[in-house]
């Protein structure tokens, strides 16, 4: 695999990539848990609202964004890094947002090993955050 000197990088197997791997988990486990209790929260309210639980039929699940991990691809084991980026292995549930405003898609992973079975999380945005 060729080195590209101008990223900055830490060796697997170094006391400081198991610093940031442990982070990194401790970082996944967190989010985690706060979409867990945001979903809870709504589930309560919605309760609250009109009365009866949401449908038990009601399919959910979560998606991570923004996060690393360590997957087989290529014949190895690689630490891959999804930024911009929501896992798609083949089948896989997934939400692709629009740009602010607009439609959100709920899509099937089709598993393309060119990406690392990954899809773009978004469409991107006309302005910057600070316009």
């Amino acid at each position: 695999m060729k080195v590209d000197l101008n990223l900055a990088w830490l060796d697997a197997g170094t006391p400081l990539f198991g610093d940031y791997v442990e982070a990194l988990s401790w970082a996944g486990l967190y989010a985690a848990r706060s979409r867990d209790l945001m979903m809870e929260a709504v589930a309560r309210t919605v309760r609250g609202v009109v009365g009866h639980p949401i449908h038990p039929g009601l399919t959910t699940f979560r998606i991570n964004h923004n996060y690393a991990s360590l997957e087989h691809h290529l014949g190895q084991d690689l630490w891959i890094t999804r930024k911009g980026a929501v896992s798609a292995r083949l089948g896989e549930m997934g939400i692709i947002p629009g740009s602010m405003g607009a439609k959100v898609y709920i899509v099937r992973g089709l598993g393309n090993p060119e990406s690392f079975t990954s899809a773009s999380h978004g469409a991107g945005r006309r302005m910057s955050r600070g316009a």
